[in-house]
Order: structure tokens, then C-alpha cells, then sequence
């Protein structure tokens, strides 16, 4: 069902490509260091809005099977305060996904099931140049998780065979943390400068040699 629902974010996310004028691909720092392979796709909807889909992957299993493994897509939005990938911006994201996580600090259990939230964030993008970006993000919100709880067995030597307890259903209050960087692109479906590129208003795009946008024509 997740994964269903997770194919249908992408195409709807596909659809609205299609009349976005830049889009950006991401990746979390942070995630990264602890074993979590990400990606985030993003696009402007216009000036100040832009609409956003990480995904996040890890597979990996360490010594004495202690593993952190989990599939999550945190689609969302973000309100720039002063122009799209520039800048202060404010966010509201949801999450949906599953994981398997267990052995960790000392822990007798592995904890398997799947986990949907909401949250908001603040953060603030630095131009890096032309094409680049350096952004970080800090937010907070609320996770619903269903799991199931499986219990170790040590005896005749097979340390890892598992068995279910019961189901069990918890909300907790999350942290969001994200340092990330961005490689930028633009679309342009005509010739001439990009509205939405985030270097292309007067002051950034003077230090990246990007002319402004066309101001309208007032005499009709």
C-alpha cells in the first residue's frame, strides 16, 4: 500500500515538472553519516513556493545484526521569504514509510513496521555559486508507528531467529535535522532568462553575471 501511494507521489510530482521553470536535486549531509542514502527532488511553483520530495533508503546490516534499515518519502512545501532556493524559507512536510530497526545500544529487540507524520521546519539556503547551494533545516513534528516487536533467542547457538509479540501502535514528537547541499538547474521552456532561477534577481544575479528578468510592459 505504502509503496503504491509512494508511486503515485512521484507521478503527480512528474506531472507538475512539466510547468516548473528550475528544480534542484539534494542530498542530506547529515543522513548520509549515518548510513542513510538520500535524495531530495524539488521544483518552483512560482516565485516564493517551491515543492519538495526526499527520499530516503538504507539496506545496510552490521555486526550482530544491529541495523537501522528504513524506506521514507517526506513529501512538502516551502514559503521563501525572499525568492525560491534563496535565502529564509518556512516548510510543512508529511512522511510515510517503513522500518526495521533493532540490536542498537544494547537493545534485546528488533522493531519492524511502518511510521506516517507531520511536521514544520524553518531553514535557510546560501549561494555556493551559480549552480550551487548550501542549506540547512531544523523542524519538529508529531510520527504515528505501528510495529511489531521481535524478541532474540541465544539458545543452541542461533542468536537471530525472531519471533513476533504483539502489535503495538505509539505516536512520537520528532527532531528535523537536515545540512544539505544542491546542485540547481533551470528549465526554460523560452528563450530568455529564468524568472525562477534563484540568481536571477537583480543583486545575485549581478554577482553571477545573470542579466534580470524582463520588467513587463506597462504600455500595453
Amino acid at each position: 500500500m505504502i509503496k503504491k501511494a509512494f508511486l503515485l507521489v512521484l507521478f503527480v510530482a512528474c506531472g507538475v515538472a512539466v510547468s516548473a521553470q528550475s528544480y534542484s536535486l539534494r542530498t542530506n549531509i547529515l543522513g548520509l553519516a549515518t548510513a542513510n542514502l538520500n535524495l531530495e527532488a524539488s521544483m518552483t511553483l512560482d516565485r516564493k513556493w517551491s515543492l519538495h520530495l526526499p527520499l530516503q533508503y538504507n539496506p545496510f546490516k552490521f555486526s550482530k545484526n544491529r541495523q537501522f534499515r528504513n524506506f521514507y518519502a517526506s513529501p512538502g512545501v516551502r514559503y521563501w521569504l525572499l525568492e525560491s532556493y534563496m535565502g529564509g524559507f518556512i516548510g510543512m512536510h508529511g512522511t510515510a514509510g517503513t522500518y526495521s530497526v533493532g540490536n542498537l545500544f544494547g537493545s534485546k529487540y528488533r522493531y519492524e513496521g511502518e511510521g506516517y507524520g507531520v511536521g514544520i521546519s524553518i531553514g535557510r539556503a546560501y549561494q555556493l555559486g551559480r549552480r550551487w547551494n548550501l542549506e540547512w533545516e531544523i523542524g519538529a513534528g508529531a510520527v504515528w508507528l505501528a510495529f511489531s516487536s521481535y524478541p532474540r533467542r541465544t539458545e543452541h547457538g542461533l542468536p537471530f531467529l525472531i519471533f513476533p509479540t504483539d502489535e503495538k501502535y505509539k505516536t512520537y514528537h520528532t527532531l528535523r535535522v537536515a545540512l544539505g547541499t544542491a546542485c540547481l538547474m533551470c528549465y526554460r521552456p523560452q528563450a530568455g532568462t529564468c524568472t525562477h532561477f534563484p540568481a536571477s534577481n537583480e543583486r545575485s544575479g549581478r554577482r553571477y553575471g545573470i542579466p534580470p528578468a524582463p520588467a513587463d510592459n506597462m504600455d500595453g
